[in-house]
């Protein structure tokens, strides 16, 4: 019963939602009926929010920013991977020359849009409504304000400032111009405050299908991280690593499996038999096809020998006209009937190369040390070699390349909050490659219908 009405309120957002290429512009009537009668009711409402997972998942075959897209995108833009297609809309991203108008580059910022939407009227609803009792409201409301908080992340690593909507009105939201980068981060960090308390310490469905305070916490180091507060990043990551819920997984074959100790939390596929959107894009249909999205030789030379990451999270096809081609293996099923895969969206082993991270900036070089080393040591390899500040934090750039390679844009991000992305991809990507390729533009379509948006430079 629940499921069906899950599924009866995911035409509603569908609906709803297609006005976000007015920035979010909606009938009073239906916000009216999400925030005045959905949430009033606690299937209803519990209906509601999960109806964005479903939104987010639904779609097996196309990418989104939630789903894929951040992983394949950034990846080809950067120096992890290279498409094998003619699709000019991706060899853009690969040729660091994407036009206002790419159709792939559009559809990353309405999507975005699309959920932060929903979000906002979940949020809107939630706290307005009298009816609900107080532990679920509060799940709830933490839930949408850990996903607001995930979208902005992303779209900020990605187009650079972007309108903060927090609101579902049209009225307040119709001509908002860009936000500046602290006032989005500073959103960011007090939607995941409230979140990480809001939520409960459990998961309200397994397996980890919706965040939990955790999950808050575990995004909220990252964001610490990215906005270099040190003590903050290692207090958050450190809530997680010693909560005694997660574990590294030994093997590595295990990470990704919707069972895994390591996620904390994972996006479950809606659709039956189907694998994870990663897997059915970048792993080949036959063993002798040529895949869709090849790894570069970039990576395949940054591992170290004896690296189990190596020969377990990348494979190649068969022998094609003499040549093999290496590509992504994290997920290693394109269908599944029972569900063994789930989409991992954060997971401990970057919460250690986090808390490493700070723990080194913070002068804490036996302990930083030490978490780097859990790392490494899972993936069969020796104890780290750095010894101080410097060569430490050059070790845990490596481990991160190495560790979170063709994952949820980590490369792209990290080469741009280090400072090394014009260095690195000025020779690597040579000579399509410059500084204002570092941000996407802002489609065509949302600088048309907004006179208050400004194009990112370069574009």
């Amino acid at each position: 019963m629940k499921q069906r009405l899950f599924l009866l309120l995911v035409p509603i957002f569908l609906f709803i939602s297609q006005s976000c290429k007015k920035m979010i512009a909606i009938d009073p009537p239906k916000n009216q009926l999400v925030t005045e009668t959905i949430f009033k009711d606690s299937a209803d409402a519990t209906g509601a929010v999960v109806g964005i997972y479903i939104r987010i998942m639904t779609s097996i075959t196309q990418l989104n920013i939630c789903s894929g897209a951040l992983t394949a995108y950034t990846a080809v833009a950067s120096d992890e991977m290279y498409p094998n297609t003619t699709n000019p809309s991706l060899q853009q991203f690969y040729n660091n020359s994407v036009s206002t108008d790419n159709d792939l580059n559009g559809s990353l910022w309405q999507f975005a849009y699309q959920i932060i939407y929903q979000a906002n009227a979940c949020i809107e609803g939630l706290t307005q409504s009298s009816t609900l009792n107080t532990s679920l409201r509060s799940q709830l409301l933490g839930e949408v304000k850990f996903l607001r908080a995930l979208l902005y992340f992303n779209l900020v690593n990605t187009f650079g400032t972007v309108p903060l909507v927090i609101s579902p009105d049209y009225k307040i939201t119709a001509s908002l111009g860009r936000a500046t980068l602290d006032e989005i981060y500073a959103q960011m960090i007090v939607d995941l405050t409230e979140a990480r308390q809001l939520l409960s310490t459990d998961y309200v469905l397994s397996p980890k299908a919706r965040p939990n305070s955790y999950t808050a916490s575990a995004l909220l180091a990252r964001i610490y991280l990215f906005r270099q507060q040190w003590t903050e990043a290692n207090t958050e990551a450190t809530r997680v690593i010693t909560a005694n819920n997660y574990l590294l997984e030994p093997n590595l074959d295990n990470v990704f499996l919707s069972n895994s100790r390591e996620t904390i939390w994972q996006l479950r596929t809606v659709q039956p038999s189907a694998g994870t959107t990663e897997a059915i894009s970048f792993i080949p249909v036959t063993a002798t096809r040529i895949p869709n999205y090849i790894i570069t030789t970039n990576i395949i030379n940054s591992f170290e020998p004896n690296d189990n990451r190596k020969s377990k999270w990348i494979k190649f096809t068969g022998v094609i006209g003499g040549q093999t081609y290496p590509y992504p293996f994290k997920y290693k099923l394109r269908s599944s009937a029972t569900s063994e895969e789930s989409y991992v969206v954060l997971r401990l082993a970057e919460q250690l190369l986090i808390r490493a991270e700070a723990r080194t900036h913070l002068t804490d070089i036996t302990n930083a040390k030490n978490d780097l080393n859990a790392v490494r040591n899972r993936a069969g390899l020796p104890n780290t070699l750095a010894t101080d500040e410097q060569s430490l934090l050059t070790a845990i750039e490596q481990e991160r390349k190495v560790e979170l390679f063709t994952e949820w844009g980590h490369r792209w991000f990290d080469l741009k909050r280090l400072g090394k992305i014009n260095t690195v991809l000025s020779v690597a990507k040579a000579p399509n490659w410059q500084p204002t390729d570092a941000l996407f533009p802002v489609p065509l379509n949302e600088i048309n219908t907004n006179p208050f948006l400004v194009q990112n430079p370069g574009y």
